[in-house]
Order: C-alpha cells, then structure tokens, then sequence
C-alpha cells in the first residue's frame, strides 16, 4: 500500500536495498579479480539453489544437490582452457534451452524425468556459465592493448552501470509514460514505453561512460554496444518473470528486501556477460 504523501513502502525498501547493494558490488570489483571470484561464486552457489526451487516448482523435481554443479561449471569454466567453439556451443545450447523452458510446453511432473534433467542443465548453464564471463571481462587483456592498459575492472564497472541503467530507464519511462502493455502475459507490469527507456538510457551511459572507462571504444562503437545491452539485458528479467509465473511465486528468494532473490537482480547482468565478453575482444582497443 501507498503511504499518503509518500512513497510505496516496497518501493522505498527496494531503493534501499539497492542504494547499498551497488557500491558494495562496486567495491568487490574495486579490490580485484580473487575478490570479484569469490564473491561471484557465493552468488552464483546461491542464485543455483533460487533456480533449482524455482524449477521444482514448476514441475520439475530438482536432483538433490544438482545446484552444486552450478558453482563447479563457474569454476571449470574459469580455470580450464575452453576451445572458443565449445564456448560457443555452449551458449548456443543455453540460448536454445532456455527458448524450450521459456516456452512452457515440456511435459512435468514426477515421471517427466529427462524434461526435469534438461531444465535443470538450463538452469546450470544460466547460473554457472554465464557469470563467468565477467571475471574473464576483468582479466584482460584486451587485443591491442599492453598489460599495463588492460585495466578489465574499468569494463565490469561500465557493464554493472550499463546493466542496471537498463532497469532504471525502464522503470523511469514505465511510470512516466507507460501506457501500453509490453508482454501481459509474462510480466504485467512491463510496457512498451518503459522498454524503450531500457534501450535509451544504456546507450546514453555506455557513451558517456566510454569516455572514462572504456576510452579504446569510439563513440558509435559504444552506442551500438549500449543498444545491444538494451535489447538483451531485459530478456534475462523476462526470462526469470516467465519462471516465477510458472511456479506460481512473487519472487525467487528472500535475501534482498525489496527484491527477493540474487536470481532476481542479476538475471539480467549474468544474460550481458557474454556480450560484453565478446564486444570488447572484438572492438577494445
């Protein structure tokens, strides 16, 4: 409920909420790459455990412990050499997985065993794999670069004000001039105007903020990098809306007030890793 003359309580707590969470998230990357590490392996043990209740939910048993394998492919993915071309599979066959569970059409249930493993490995592939590739944007070094310029903390602080740029845009043109709904069915409180403050907004950063922490980045190379960022960033909080309206629940966890679960608020950052990952090879300088 609305406070008269104030602010929703649940909105004033989640602002609460973030206005710590984002210096502390900035800070662990401030102090290097054990600590982005170690930190991200507690998350992604955790957000493991949210996506494993969420899929249980929905009809899918979860293996006991398979969350752990999350946390080991973050690790394996880290400390192993992977050919690019299986890391490429590899993303490919998440992307193609999570279409299959966003879908909703696999049979569930009890005896549904092998849609109950693949939905799980769905869920391995999002928690563990993805948010590697933060910590591989922060180790560097980038082509055309020496070591001594490949400052990678520079890129993972340009993805975390990018990512969440997303959803600031989003909400902010949402209440001002949202109107038509975007996809009902999935998130009700989505529109068509608030998304296109969730491309905007990150492509006004990513140009801005290319300036100080990505200088290797022309100006167009930083716009069409916020665009991207704006388009697919919001998929991984529509893909996690799609899960907690399957299962039937308001959110994933209960660890962040106002916000629920880590799953939900860094779905949308683990979904831009990659993308960022392979835009800075492609065109850091």
């Amino acid at each position: 409920m609305r406070e008269r003359g104030g602010m929703d309580p649940s909105l004033r707590q989640r602002a609460a909420t973030a206005a710590l969470l984002a210096p502390l998230l900035l800070a662990i990357v401030g102090l290097g790459p054990i600590a982005l590490e170690v930190s991200l392996l507690i998350v992604v043990s955790l957000v493991g455990r949210e996506m494993a209740f969420l899929l249980d939910r929905i009809g899918f048993p979860a293996p006991p412990g398979g969350w752990i394998l999350a946390p080991l492919l973050f690790l394996a993915s880290l400390h192993l050499s992977i050919p690019l071309v299986w890391e490429v599979v590899a993303l490919g066959a998440a992307a193609l997985a999570m279409g299959w569970l966003f879908a909703g059409r696999a049979p569930r249930g009890r005896a549904a065993v092998f849609p109950a493993l693949f939905a799980h490995l769905v869920g391995v592939l999002y928690a563990g794999l993805l948010p590697a590739y933060l910590c591989r944007l922060e180790a560097g070094p980038w082509p055309g670069t020496s070591a001594a310029e490949a400052l990678g903390v520079r890129w993972v602080v340009l993805a975390l004000l990018m990512t969440w740029s997303t959803d600031t845009g989003a909400y902010l043109a949402g209440t001002l001039f949202g109107r038509n709904k975007l996809w009902p069915e999935v998130s009700p409180s989505k529109t068509v105007e608030g998304a296109v403050g969730g491309v905007v907004l990150p492509v006004a950063v990513a140009v801005l903020g290319a300036r100080w922490l990505a200088p290797g980045l022309s100006i167009p190379e930083a716009a069409i990098l916020g665009l991207l960022v704006g388009l697919v960033a919001p998929l991984g909080d529509l893909f996690e809306s799609r899960l907690k309206r399957q299962a039937g629940v308001k959110d994933s966890g209960r660890l962040l007030p106002g916000h629920g679960g880590l799953f939900d608020r860094f779905d949308s950052l683990f979904l831009a890793a990659p993308l960022f990952h392979y835009y800075l090879q492609a065109f850091g300088r």
